[in-house]
């Protein structure tokens, strides 16, 4: 037991020391990218509705972006085209982290339920690789829409000059989310063994959840959204578990779901805000170059 304690104890403290040298990183970019916004505010010969826009080399962890008073939205086309792109990445990534889930033995899904039985991928040795159902992809997609959405939406309802991330950080944010979706797969895996202790389960989702967020959102708009899936996502999960009976975690703790789970819905906001906005500002500037 001391050996594997050990190793979760390096698992999470690794987690937190990556997330922390992304906060590093990003935070001087944008920090540098947000005074040159307020920076050509404070000059404003823009006119209220102009927005500059600088396409950023791969490189770059955030887009020289620099908006005006208020930030402008781009034409419907574009946001369409940015919901299908959003839908398509969301049903590819989500199903894989929820794999895990089942690869870590914290849920699986109903066999005799009214979805039919799950897709289980295995192992030679039989370990389960990726265990899903035909609903799953649709249903991360909607949610990778809705987000991807609203993140950009709230900025422009905001109306505070948001630097673009470029795809190092997007990348990044998305590879702390992920990271952070296996740990609670481990986490969980491990407390199963033993009494449920919130120190070494709860509080480090919880605390890996906070770093994300700080490294790289950082928003009124993103905290709103972190705070929505923090409660709309667990309520979700109680529907499809009691309602629908489409599955089951391993070891729930209140009506069907364990007490870890809204800190990994709070933890992927950011990721697929960055997403959201990184492919919305690419698509507006190819169809602005177009014109």
């Amino acid at each position: 037991v001391c050996p594997r304690k050990n190793a979760i104890k390096f698992l999470t403290m690794t987690f937190a020391l990556v997330t922390c040298i992304g906060a590093l990183v990003t935070d001087g970019a944008f920090a540098q990218s947000r005074r040159t916004a307020k920076k050509y505010l404070s000059r404003s010969s823009l006119r209220p509705d102009v927005q500059l826009s600088i396409r950023p080399q791969f490189g770059e962890m955030f887009s020289k972006t620099v908006f005006g008073r208020r930030m402008s939205s781009p034409p419907l086309s574009v946001w369409k085209t940015q919901a299908g792109v959003m839908f398509v990445a969301s049903s590819f990534l989500g199903p894989l982290c929820d794999g895990r889930h089942s690869a870590h033995d914290v849920l699986h899904y109903s066999a005799t339920g009214i979805a039919g039985a799950p897709l289980i991928l295995k192992s030679p040795n039989g370990h389960i690789l990726l265990e899903t159902c035909w609903w799953v992809p649709p249903a991360f997609g909607l949610a990778g829409i809705i987000l991807g959405t609203a993140h950009p939406l709230l900025d422009r309802l905001n109306g505070v000059p948001r630097p673009t991330p470029g795809w190092p950080a997007t990348l990044l944010c998305i590879a702390c989310f992920v990271g952070s979706y296996e740990l609670s797969g481990v986490l969980a895996e491990a407390a199963a063994s033993s009494t449920h202790d919130f120190m070494t389960l709860d509080l480090p989702l919880l605390l890996s959840a906070a770093c994300i967020f700080l490294a790289f959102e950082r928003s009124a708009g993103g905290l709103f959204m972190c705070a929505l899936l923090f409660v709309i996502g667990p309520l979700v999960e109680i529907g499809l578990i009691n309602v629908l009976h489409l599955y089951a975690y391993t070891h729930p703790d209140l009506y069907g779901v364990p007490s870890w789970i809204p800190q990994v819905y709070a933890a992927g906001g950011p990721a697929v805000g960055a997403l959201g906005r990184k492919v919305l500002d690419e698509l507006a500037l190819r169809a602005e170059n177009a014109e």
